[in-house]
């Protein structure tokens, strides 16, 4: 997922979209057979792909565009940039792209765009466009996932990032992570290093090539720390082996908390300057939604250091979905 070497002028980004759908047989996905004529990966199947291009303004840009060269999508839809979700990117190491590029390491971005269910009458009308491939077929996720076909590299490991690792099969309690919508990101990341540490076992891979740190982070891919933190301890188990997992567990732990205190710190310094400014004479009001620990640990500091300011402190917690963070936050900090 993460390799700090990487420069941009080595890396070939590219993105991948897996179009999906439901119908009697349950849930679909389409692949793809690239032509034998194609200069990359001719033969194999894949998703729609593409490289990003310079006038691309973005993955999601060069996704739309690649759908509608490649698909009919763009007639039976019009417009489905909304239905395209983005999960964390994949990098395939220079030694497994077989040569393509350059030799570079290929960046997938990738993509999952789920068909409308309630037109049943599009399902059997996509078609594919332009040069590229040659044959298209739905297949079931668990065929797709167990099949033996040639493929693009890895494919199956982009398609459980796309849809957000909901296909793997992961321990309940990791699942049961995942579903935490109360806890902010710095909190869910130490959770997450303890999951990791107790679920990786003799540096077994998971799934497609998915260790269980890499897992853990494509289910929360928008929360940093979290992708931050697994990057970090898949690597040291990489090189450190798993004789080391309890000193990494021990390491990522306190460098997490360290981070976290410099954090409240900072955020307190700054608040508390705030309140003491002129244009606050009087009030000082500080909305959140949030649950963050950082943010109740530096609201905590600023209401008992209410004395040291002239102007009235006051939090405003708004309620919000689907956690009621900012209720649960109201009930955290004293009144």
């Amino acid at each position: 997922i993460n390799m700090r070497s990487a420069t941009l002028s080595n890396i070939k980004r590219v993105v991948s979209v897996f179009i999906l759908r439901q119908n009697n047989h349950g849930a679909q996905v389409a692949l793809f057979r690239r032509c034998n004529q194609m200069p990359t990966f001719g033969g194999h199947w894949a998703a729609i792909s593409g490289s990003i291009e310079t006038h691309d303004a973005s993955p999601l840009a060069a996704a739309v565009r690649e759908v509608g060269e490649e698909t009919n999508l763009g007639e039976l839809l019009g417009d489905y940039d909304h239905l395209l979700k983005s999960g964390l990117h994949v990098d395939v190491a220079r030694e497994n792209s077989k040569g393509t590029f350059g030799g570079r390491m290929i960046r997938v971005y990738p993509f999952a765009l789920t068909l409308p269910s309630e037109d049943s009458s599009l399902l059997s009308e996509i078609e594919m466009r332009g040069t590229e491939h040659d044959e298209m077929k739905f297949m079931t996720i668990n065929d797709f996932l167990r099949m033996n076909l040639q493929c693009v590299p890895s494919l199956k490991r982009a398609f459980h990032h796309a849809t957000f690792g909901s296909h793997l099969d992961l321990p309940q309690e990791v699942r049961d992570w995942e579903k935490d919508r109360v806890n902010g990101a710095a909190n869910l990341a130490r959770k997450a290093v303890d999951l990791a540490a107790a679920h990786t076992q003799n540096g077994e891979l998971l799934t497609d090539e998915l260790s269980m740190a890499q897992s853990i982070a494509i289910l929360r891919p928008s929360m940093v720390p979290i992708v931050n933190a697994m990057n970090e301890f898949d690597q040291r188990i990489t090189h450190e082996g798993c004789g080391e997992i309890d000193q990494v567990r021990y390491e990522l732990l306190k460098s997490l908390t360290d981070e976290a205190n410099r954090c409240v710190e900072l955020g307190y310094e700054l608040l508390l300057k705030m309140c003491k400014s002129k244009a606050f004479s009087t009030e000082f009001v500080i909305g959140t939604f949030s649950r963050s620990s950082a943010l109740k640990s530096i609201l905590k500091r600023i209401i008992d250091s209410s004395d040291k300011v002239s102007a009235k402190v006051r939090v405003v917690c708004s309620q919000s979905t689907p956690g009621d963070e900012g209720i649960l936050m109201a009930t955290d900090i004293p009144s």
